[in-house]
């Protein structure tokens, strides 16, 4: 009788498992290659305001309406690695020494206008494009070297002190980490330290995260700008107190081998 009513509880337990209320769980639909006709990496996702979705696509800009796929390349053919949509509308993109943005001819197909034009020769050579943040009416590109600036169709360059990991907003907030000189707030024109954060050698003043091969990354705890740092681990500065948060989460994801 025992054995009985133990195999009645399973058998109980696993048609409950199987019968489980659906409703209100969104579908998952998975697109492969094969199905999007683009490139194997997504690096990069934003919606305009007619819900059409966009991806910074190995190939270049990526869409899809809800029925179908588009891909739209650079001219240079080279990856597109990050994507924002600006006050304007328009979709900005930054590639491989390229940068610039999408919008709709008469006929409505998106064609690509590059912004180099509008560098100086000094600064018109640079590396891949990491980051693109519309920030105000204003756009701003990073890649490891320079911060640039556009408004107005005029472009403001900022090298960096050592090089460039970051650039994001954070509580309407525009965010940048410097190697040299950590974490920097916008503003007035000018990138600043941002309040609170210490580092090695120099508590409180923003000389933290200094050398190379540290990638730096948002993070985002109690409503506060962070960075995650490949050796150090994840840090959150708390806006009040500047208090420091400590992990070696990011050490364990870049090297497995050390759990």
């Amino acid at each position: 009788m025992r054995t009985i009513l133990v195999i009645f509880i399973l058998w109980a337990w696993g048609v409950q498992g199987v019968c489980q209320n659906t409703i209100g769980i969104p579908d998952i639909v998975n697109y492969p290659k094969g199905v999007y006709g683009a490139g194997t990496q997504n690096r990069g996702i934003v919606q305009d305001k007619n819900g059409v979705l966009y991806f910074a696509n190995y190939e270049g800009l990526l869409s899809f309406d809800g029925t179908y796929w588009m891909c739209y390349p650079l001219p240079n053919k080279s990856v597109v690695r990050t994507i924002a949509i600006g006050a304007d509308n328009k979709i900005y993109a930054g590639g491989q020494d390229d940068f610039g943005y999408f919008s709709p001819d008469p006929n409505g197909k998106l064609v690509y206008t590059s912004l180099k034009s509008l560098l100086s020769e000094k600064n018109f050579s640079f590396t891949d494009i990491w980051n693109v943040v519309a920030y105000g009416n204003d756009v701003f590109f990073r890649c490891r070297e320079k911060i640039f600036q556009l408004n107005n169709q005029s472009i403001t360059v900022y090298p960096a002190a050592s090089e460039w990991l970051f650039l994001g907003l954070s509580n309407h907030r525009l965010i940048a980490q410097d190697g040299r000189n950590g974490l920097l707030e916008f503003g007035g024109g000018l990138w600043k330290p941002l309040a609170g954060q210490g580092g090695p050698g120099d508590a409180g003043t923003g000389t933290g995260a200094k050398g190379r091969g540290q990638e730096g990354l948002p993070v985002m705890s109690m409503g506060s700008p962070g960075r995650a740092q490949r050796q150090a681990g994840i840090e959150a500065l708390d806006r009040t107190k500047g208090r420091r948060w400590m992990a070696l989460v990011m050490k364990r994801c870049c090297h497995p081998g050390s759990w």
